[in-house]
């Protein structure tokens, strides 16, 4: 998907395994030029900044498998840049 200049890729995240490491997703999103990568699968909920990528995982609405609340995460896309995030329900 593109938007806004953004290339953003959606992915379930045990095709690249990510309960071990991220990095094959990352170098997936450098291999098809993504800027955003959100991925599920694990319920954890989860940011970082890598290679010039925002990877983003939202957490679970209904049942986190980290100690933390129930959350959803967004992606705000503006001129000055993308802001990352998660909101706990």
């Amino acid at each position: 998907l593109e938007l806004e200049g953004h290339r953003i890729l959606f992915t379930h995240g045990h095709t690249f395994g990510v309960n071990f490491t991220l990095d094959r997703l990352v170098n997936f999103a450098l291999y098809n030029n993504a800027d955003i990568v959100l991925f599920g699968h694990l319920h954890v909920r989860h940011y970082e900044y890598r290679n010039k990528i925002h990877i983003l995982n939202p957490s679970s609405a209904s049942l986190p498998r980290d100690v933390k609340p129930p959350a959803y995460a967004f992606i705000d896309i503006e001129e000055s840049g993308v802001v990352c995030g998660h909101v706990n329900l």
